[in-house]
């Protein structure tokens, strides 16, 4: 039978830290994204004519459509952190392990 040549061992100190960077990457995100939106809103607002329409619809396709689909991708991967770090997950996995490898 095979075995591990050294235990593997799970680090919630380690899945704190990464929660706590992706709920400010989020934040900061959701941040810029409103900046963003105000600075494009303030240039169009002085902009009124045709080329404050056009700057409209880049701002809308070109740099805030982007952000906020960055915005939902960095949510799903927080979300699942938080899934992962939850309801037992890899803690389950080798808890198992353990009981496995206690019983041999």
């Amino acid at each position: 039978m095979a075995r591990l040549k050294s235990d593997v061992t799970i680090d919630d100190e380690y899945f704190e830290k990464a929660k706590d960077a992706m709920d400010k990457l989020v934040t900061r995100t959701g941040d810029l994204k409103k900046e963003l939106s105000e600075l494009y809103k303030n240039l169009i607002t002085a902009l009124d004519s045709e080329t404050g329409d056009e700057l409209e619809l880049a701002a809308d396709d070109v740099v805030l459509k982007p952000i906020e689909n960055l915005e939902l991708v960095l949510i799903q991967v927080r979300d699942t952190l938080e899934l992962v770090m939850g309801g037992g997950y890899y803690h389950d996995i080798f808890d198992d392990f353990e009981k496995l490898q206690n019983s041999l």
